[in-house]
Parts: C-alpha cells; sequence; structure tokens
C-alpha cells in the first residue's frame, strides 16, 4: 500500500549551494542518471550518450527523490501529483504562491466513482453502443488506461444591475363599415380592424449569478464544460493537498484574467437574455 506526501515547492539556500551535475532520465524505468554512467543504477538497463541539442530545449522536469524506498524520479513541472514508480508512494507538489506567482486551490471536488465503478460504466457503455465504436477498438486495453484526473476550475459570480427602454404597444379591435360593388352593384359591409397603440417603457433589472465555473484546462474547452453540468458543489471542500493524493491533476493554463474575459461574455448573454423575457 503506497503513502502519501506533500512536498513544498519552496527553493532554499542548500539548492544554490549544491553542484551541478547533468543527468540524464532512464527511458526504461524513469530513473535519474548521471550523464556520464554507460548503465542505470537501477534497472541496469544500458544507456545512450548523451547528444547535445541543436536548439534551446524545453524546462527540465522536476527530480525528486522519493522518501519512501529511496528512487530519484522525473515528473513532469506541470504535474501537481504522481506516483513513485518503484513503491507507489503518492507525492503532492505544493508550489509556493510567492515565488511562482500562480494561485493556490481553494476548494476542491473529490471523486464521488471509484476506479473499479468507472471501468464498469465504461465497459457497459461501450458494450451498448457497439454498432457506433470503431471496428479496431479494444475495450479491455482502453478500460486499464482510465485514470482520475483533477481538473482546474475558475469560479465566478456576478451581481448584474441594468437598464432597459422599450416600446410596448397594446392592440384593440373596431368594427368599421365600407362600401364595395359585388356583380354591378354597390354593397355596404363591415369588417374588424386591429389597432395599436405605443408607448415607451423603462426599468430596472437586478439579478445575481452564483458560481459559474469557467475551465481552467486548455484541454477541455469551455462548450465541453457546459455540457457536463451541472456539478456537485455541494461535495466541495477547502483544498487540502491530501485530497490529489494519488490522482492525476492539471495546472490551470487559462489564467484568471482570461477566465474572467470568458466569465463576463456569459454573464452578459445571461442578463441580455432574462431582460428581453421580461
Amino acid at each position: 500500500m503506497g503513502m502519501s506526501q506533500v512536498i513544498q515547492n519552496n527553493p532554499t539556500a542548500d539548492d544554490d549551494e549544491m553542484p551541478v551535475v547533468a543527468t540524464i532520465v532512464c527511458p526504461t524505468c524513469s530513473g535519474i542518471v548521471e550523464a556520464d554512467d554507460k548503465f542505470c543504477p537501477y534497472c541496469g538497463a544500458p544507456q545512450a550518450a548523451p547528444q547535445k541539442p541543436e536548439q534551446p530545449s524545453a524546462p527540465p522536469d522536476r527530480h525528486f527523490r522519493c522518501k519512501n524506498c529511496g528512487a530519484e524520479v522525473a515528473v513532469d513541472r506541470s504535474q501537481r501529483s504522481y506516483v513513485c514508480p518503484f513503491c507507489d508512494s503518492t507525492y503532492v507538489v505544493e508550489f509556493s504562491p510567492e515565488l511562482t506567482g500562480r494561485q493556490q486551490p481553494e476548494f476542491v471536488i473529490g471523486f464521488a466513482v471509484t476506479p473499479e465503478k468507472a471501468r464498469e460504466i465504461f465497459e457497459r457503455w461501450l458494450n451498448e453502443n457497439r454498432w457506433f465504436r470503431p471496428a479496431d477498438l479494444k475495450a479491455a486495453a482502453l478500460s486499464e488506461k482510465l485514470r482520475g484526473i483533477y481538473i482546474p476550475f475558475w469560479s465566478f459570480s456576478m451581481l448584474a444591475r441594468s437598464t432597459w427602454q422599450a416600446m410596448i404597444g397594446e392592440y384593440w379591435y373596431r368594427t368599421e363599415t365600407y362600401t364595395t360593388t359585388e356583380n354591378g352593384k354597390t354593397v355596404t359591409k363591415t369588417r374588424r380592424v386591429r389597432e395599436t397603440e405605443w408607448w415607451p417603457l423603462a426599468g430596472r433589472h437586478h439579478q445575481f449569478h452564483n458560481g459559474y465555473l469557467i475551465s481552467g484546462s486548455r484541454g477541455l474547452p469551455q462548450e465541453l464544460a457546459d455540457r457536463i453540468t451541472p456539478f456537485h458543489l455541494a461535495g466541495m471542500r477547502r483544498y487540502e493537498p491530501y485530497f490529489l493524493a494519488g490522482w492525476a491533476c492539471e495546472e490551470y493554463t487559462i489564467n484568471r484574467e482570461q477566465a474572467e474575459a470568458i466569465s463576463r461574455q456569459v454573464f452578459e448573454q445571461w442578463e441580455r437574455n432574462e431582460v428581453a423575457a421580461f
């Protein structure tokens, strides 16, 4: 059974004083290997000679030493939680807002469906829709790849105060008499005529829109996020790192300003619809 740990992502003075050693990641076990080593010290796999990149490389992966088994592993810098591949210990990386400029999570909605239940639902859906799935779809392989992931969202609320103007029309019918010619003869008839009276009308509209969630992930467009609403906000809890232990977790790639711009457009359209329905 794996253990859960929290790591603060704060550099210390000791980090700056440590000598820099060129390392590579073992393609077999993901262990950290010094660039001059010909074999991985963890799994013994031979290592290719390091090559100098022709272009500036992407930022290096974050390296951690597992406190449970001592293995050193490399993880993606944008990943907030991961599992040690050697002893299955779970870790959660805590990013310091003062150093990174990134906002910490405030709330979290935990998983209500277990991995086993998710696989059961997925396999049942595949069996019920076998006529619409690709012929080469391997249900068993896909089921094994199912994994839960925490997606970042921004929450916005708005108090809308709108003033509006309109022309209101009220209609009625009156009966009028007219003459016409039928078969060469002049006849008198009556008919109903619709009359409309118009006058201006103005007013104010107040509405509070609460808890609209904007996806903070570029991998989940807002159009798709809206399709899986409503979210179970009653299950929301104050964020604690242990909620993420053992689960994949994405850092937000849509910042607060971008999310706010999206929410303003949505709220404005909501308010227009509310006023138009008056």
